[in-house]
């Protein structure tokens, strides 16, 4: 069984999902087949409101360095942040993409922050860069048990981060 909230994997008979501390709802198989997808629709909506309203405020994203020539070296010049996305507004499943395309370079690691109301959070999240040539894109994709992944695209050849918690 999973979570209507989350889409965690539940096992044995807990009361509330250990992840987003949805209620477990008790389900009783009606027998009418119309009776049945409208409950389930409503079990499904009462999740997805409950994930938007448990995430709501939290953003993910990516910090950004510049670099420039100074004393014949390269080194940053400037540091910015960029939010890929308002996790409250995706779905399980859902990319969202950085607004601006990035050179592509051999990226090793990016690094991520994950903001809500009051708080935030910094990441070095190692990923692995597409092969293929061309400007690079960087998105963010929500995954069951209200984990994310950073997704990199170039070329159409895609590649994703290991996923990790969200902290709400």
């Amino acid at each position: 069984m999973k979570c209507y909230g989350c889409g965690e994997n539940l096992t044995g008979t807990p009361d509330e999902c250990p992840v987003c501390h949805f209620q477990v709802m008790g389900i009783i198989p009606l027998e009418n087949p119309e009776e049945e997808r409208k409950a389930e629709e409503k079990r499904r909506s009462l999740g997805r409101q409950y994930r938007k309203n448990k995430l709501k405020g939290t953003e993910v994203g990516l910090t950004l360095y510049s670099y420039a020539m100074k004393d014949d070296k390269i080194r940053k010049s400037k540091e910015s942040r960029k939010v890929l996305a308002d996790v409250s507004q995706m779905e399980i499943g859902d990319t969202k993409w950085l607004d601006q395309e990035l050179a592509h370079t051999n990226v090793e690691s990016l690094d991520v922050f994950v903001r809500n109301d009051d708080d935030s959070e910094f990441y070095t999240v190692e990923v692995t860069a597409p092969k293929a040539e061309g400007f690079l894109h960087v998105g963010v994709e929500l995954l069951e048990g209200l984990k994310v992944s950073l997704v990199l695209e170039a070329g159409g050849e895609v590649t994703k981060s290991q996923p990790f918690q969200l902290k709400v």
